[in-house]
C-alpha cells in the first residue's frame, strides 16, 4: 500500500478564492499530484495499447508485460504521490508551532499591558487622592 500524501497546506492569510489559489500554487504536494494527473492519462493509453498488442501478438509474455507495466506504475504513484520528505514535514511542523508561539507571545503581550495600564493608572489614582488630600490639609491648616 502506498501512504496517504501529506495534506494541501492552508494559510492564515484569509479566507476566499485568493488565498486558497495562492496557497495551493505554493503547496509542493498539488504540483506533484497535477503533475501525476497529466501523465496518467498517456501512460493509461500507453499500457492499454501495450497490453492489446501483447494480448494478439505475444500472449505467452502477456504476464511479464503485464507486471513490468504494473510496477511502472506502482513506481509512478510512489514517487508522485508518496508522503512529502521528511524534510517538508518538518518544515511544516515547524510553520504550524510558529503559529501557535506567535499566538501565545502576542497574548502575553497583551497581558502585560494589561497588568503594567491597571497598576500605573491604580498609582496615579492614589496620587491623585493623595495630592486631594494633601490640598484639603493645606486649606484647612496652612501650618500642617
Amino acid at each position: 500500500g502506498i501512504e496517504e500524501p501529506s495534506p494541501l497546506r492552508r494559510h492564515r492569510q484569509g479566507r476566499g478564492f485568493f488565498p486558497w489559489l495562492w496557497s495551493a500554487l505554493k503547496d509542493p504536494v498539488g504540483w506533484r499530484a497535477t503533475l501525476y494527473l497529466f501523465i496518467r492519462l498517456p501512460w493509461g493509453i500507453f499500457t492499454f495499447v501495450i497490453t492489446l498488442l501483447t494480448v494478439v501478438l505475444g500472449w505467452p509474455v502477456l504476464g511479464y508485460v503485464a507486471r513490468g507495466l504494473s510496477n511502472a506504475d506502482r513506481a509512478m504513484v510512489r514517487g508522485l504521490l508518496s508522503p512529502s520528505s521528511e524534510l517538508e514535514q518538518r518544515i511544516e511542523e515547524l510553520e504550524s508551532d510558529r503559529g501557535v508561539v506567535f499566538d501565545t507571545a502576542a497574548a502575553d503581550l497583551r497581558r502585560i499591558e494589561r497588568d503594567l495600564h491597571d497598576g500605573a493608572q491604580a498609582r496615579l489614582v492614589a496620587l491623585a487622592m493623595d495630592l486631594g488630600l494633601a490640598k484639603e490639609k493645606l486649606l484647612e491648616d496652612p501650618a500642617a
